[in-house]
């Protein structure tokens, strides 16, 4: 069985609360996924407000691995 959210939309400000329930619904579970190497930029995402979308939370989270993997071409190489 599928997990459905109810939600009736009777007036326009019902539409936006939906649509940033959804957002954020979507922005959670793109974290859920990542690796616990991520915790510290999940964390910065989740107190983050406004609460970010998800193109903002991937950019983040591609920053992020971006540093991580400079960071590692210019550590000095153990000999």
């Amino acid at each position: 069985m599928s997990h459905y959210t109810i939600f009736e939309c009777k007036h326009a400000e019902d539409q936006e609360k939906y649509q940033k329930m959804m957002t954020e619904e979507r922005v959670m579970k793109f974290l859920d996924g990542l690796s616990d190497e991520y915790d510290s930029i999940k964390n910065q995402l989740i107190g983050q407000v406004p609460f970010p979308t998800v193109e903002d939370a991937y950019g983040r989270v591609q920053l992020e691995e971006s540093r991580k993997q400079s960071m590692a071409q210019t550590a000095p190489s153990d000999r």
